[in-house]
């Protein structure tokens, strides 16, 4: 895992086994100077030179890699839809998307994830769409590319902190409180 930062890039190798998750390496640099400008990575060239520096001192060998947008790049809505087969949500989701998303699909990537049967109607399902320009996305392709990486997920910083709270604490009675503090 991969997260650009506004002054700093971290790089987190897990490891996966019967036991769970192990960290294999982790790693930070920091910079002075701002990597990110409105979401979008100000100059792609360095970073993935950055990247590809901290993976060799590191001796990391895998190419795969996933990282995490901030949420302020990103638009996030919970949209309520009738229940629909897959291949049904699938050919009707844009429409949907287009109503709630405030820029033209053609500028924007977005997926969604259906999330159950809506609280206020029970003849609806709950879909969380979520969509981010693609300027900002390709430059994050750009870089990873740039530093040899398959960019296998892009995600959302919030979205991934909570599955990690799910995944390792399984609450269920208990509140959990997650602070994510980061330089902007």
């Amino acid at each position: 895992g991969v997260d650009i930062g506004t002054t700093s890039i971290k790089i987190c190798v897990l490891k996966n086994s019967k036991d769970g998750f192990t960290i294999e390496c982790i790693d930070k640099k920091s910079y002075s100077e701002s990597l990110l400008s409105d979401g979008y990575i100000i100059d792609s060239s360095f970073v993935a030179s950055e990247l590809k520096d901290m993976i060799a001192r590191n001796n990391i060998k895998t190419k795969e890699a996933a990282c995490a947008l901030s949420s302020y790049s990103v638009i996030s809505k919970k949209i309520a839809m009738p229940f629909l087969k897959e291949e049904e949500l699938e050919s009707n989701i844009s429409i949907e998307v287009e109503s709630v998303i405030p820029f033209p699909l053609k500028d924007i990537y977005y997926s969604y994830y259906v999330m159950g049967v809506a609280e206020e109607k029970q003849d609806m399902m709950d879909v969380q769409v979520v969509a981010a320009k693609k300027e900002i996305i390709d430059s994050y392709v750009k870089t990873f590319n740039g530093a040899d990486l398959n960019l296998q997920l892009v995600d959302v910083d919030i979205f991934c902190l909570t599955n990690l709270i799910e995944m390792i604490y399984a609450p269920k009675d208990i509140a959990i409180v997650v602070a994510d503090i980061g330089a902007s």
